[in-house]
């Protein structure tokens, strides 16, 4: 050994020998701060090093000093951080946050879907609500015809018979028009229904315009596209008149009133009216319930349309 020299302000261990310097232990500071120092002392720019980083066990490095004595150098103790900082999250601009807000094609598609097979189901459940209201119908009246006959037999069309026809009529109207209000409430149902997948339709084309051709029902929301997908055959009124009388509702509400116009006939029967006069009676019961059941689904209808706006109406030529 040429000669072991203690400096003034080693790190912790400091030994030279000769021009070269053995740092052993912890360091004060990190040794890229300590590199640094040694190489500011040999190029002439400050030897104020400040230590920013923990402090962690090293390895023992040699630096290779030159010539200058370690008297120059002056080391700076700071504070230590308690670790690494946290990297700041890279700046996001407004498009690239856009970017990732909007939703995805596979999330669009994912959602329609979804919504389309809940439209699917809920219309079903209104199908099925209707076939069991006008199934309901059918059975009280199929129930009160059976008993009036089992009556008109015990009482040979008397008296009794009249009364006990009188009630379980009356009953069964009421039934009746109860059922064409509710098949009322089910249509306009499936109406919205059906106007909501044509509009899912619609979105569908969007995101794949070249599968129109693949589609049998129709994506716009308009009277004709709701026929379509209603099931409605072309031509015009027409098709929609046929539509109408052909519907359940509408046989509900002939047999209502047939009802109306049987009860009618019974009332002028007790009035002691002539046979003329009982069906005159018969007649004007069924015009009443004809034209009160008309006047209530026309008023339905109209109240329905009047604040419905078609968002995706069938071209024109189409």
């Amino acid at each position: 050994m040429n000669g072991v020299t203690q400096p003034k302000t080693p790190p912790r261990f400091l030994v030279m020998f000769g021009k070269k310097a053995l740092l052993v232990g912890v360091p004060v500071m990190s040794q890229a701060a300590a590199a640094g120092a040694a190489l500011a002392l040999r190029y002439g720019a400050s030897v104020t090093t400040t230590a920013n980083s923990k402090v962690r066990t090293s390895t023992p490095i040699d630096y290779d000093l030159g010539a200058e004595p370690w008297s120059k150098m002056m080391f700076e103790r700071v504070t230590p951080v308690t670790g690494i900082g946290v990297e700041p999250a890279p700046a996001q601009g407004t498009a690239a946050t856009a970017a990732i807000e909007a939703a995805s094609p596979a999330m669009r598609l994912q959602i329609l879907s979804t919504e389309h097979w809940s439209l699917l189901a809920s219309r079903s459940l209104a199908w099925n609500e209707s076939f069991s209201r006008a199934g309901m119908f059918l059975s009280t009246l199929s129930g009160a015809i059976v008993a009036l006959a089992l009556v008109a037999q015990a009482s040979a069309f008397g008296e009794g018979f009249t009364l006990f026809a009188l009630v379980i009529l009356r009953i069964a109207l009421f039934i009746g028009v109860a059922t064409v209000m509710r098949l009322g409430v089910a249509n306009y149902h499936e109406a919205m229904c059906v106007i909501g997948m044509n509009r899912i339709r619609a979105a569908y084309l969007e995101l794949a315009p070249d599968l129109e051709r693949y589609f049998v029902m129709s994506a716009h929301d308009d009277p004709r596209g709701i026929g379509i997908t209603m099931g409605v055959q072309p031509g015009g009124m027409v098709s929609w008149i046929g539509q109408i009388v052909a519907g359940t509702p509408t046989v509900v509400m002939i047999l209502n009133c047939a009802l109306a116009g049987a009860i009618g006939a019974i009332l002028a029967l007790r009035l002691g009216a002539t046979p003329s006069g009982i069906l005159i009676g018969g007649a004007v019961g069924f015009l009443i319930a004809l034209a009160a059941q008309g006047l209530y689904a026309r008023q339905s209808i109209a109240k329905a349309q009047a604040g419905y706006r078609p968002l995706f109406p069938t071209p024109d030529g189409a």
